[in-house]
């Protein structure tokens, strides 16, 4: 049995985590990140920003 996340033979995004299994491997994206495993990319995320403009003359 090879582990090819051992060994560096996965082809996993540096986003992700490789699991081995028997003959085999998985990859999943790591937290903050979406994708197959093999492609992560970073959540979209949204902040809502109120802006107040106070004008003294």
């Amino acid at each position: 049995e090879i582990d090819e996340c051992a060994n560096g033979a996965d082809n996993c995004s540096p986003h992700a985590s490789c699991t081995n299994t028997v003959g085999s491997y998985t990859c999943a994206c790591r937290s903050g990140y979406m994708g197959d495993g093999v492609n992560c990319t970073g959540k979209e995320v949204y902040h809502n920003f109120h802006v107040y403009f106070v004008f003294l003359y």
